[in-house]
C-alpha cells in the first residue's frame, strides 16, 4: 500500500469533515430541531471556511517540505 502525503492526510480529513457537518445539518434539519438555522449558517460559513484552512495548511507542507 502506497504511503499517504500530509496533501492527501489534510484533503482527506477536509472531505471527512465536510461530510460530517452535512450529515449533521440533514438530520438536525430532519429532526425539527430548534437550533437547525444556526446549524445551518455554520455549515454555510465552515463550506467556505474549512477549504480553505486546509488549501493554506497544504500551503505551508509543500513550502516546509521545498526548503528541507
Amino acid at each position: 500500500m502506497k504511503k499517504k502525503t500530509p496533501k492527501q492526510i489534510v484533503a482527506l480529513t477536509c472531505v471527512v469533515l465536510l461530510v460530517a457537518m452535512y450529515m449533521i445539518t440533514l438530520i438536525a434539519a430532519c429532526l425539527d430541531a430548534t437550533a437547525t438555522g444556526r446549524l445551518f449558517a455554520g455549515c454555510l460559513a465552515l463550506t467556505v471556511a474549512l477549504p480553505i484552512l486546509c488549501w493554506i495548511i497544504i500551503h505551508f507542507c509543500n513550502n516546509s517540505q521545498d526548503q528541507s
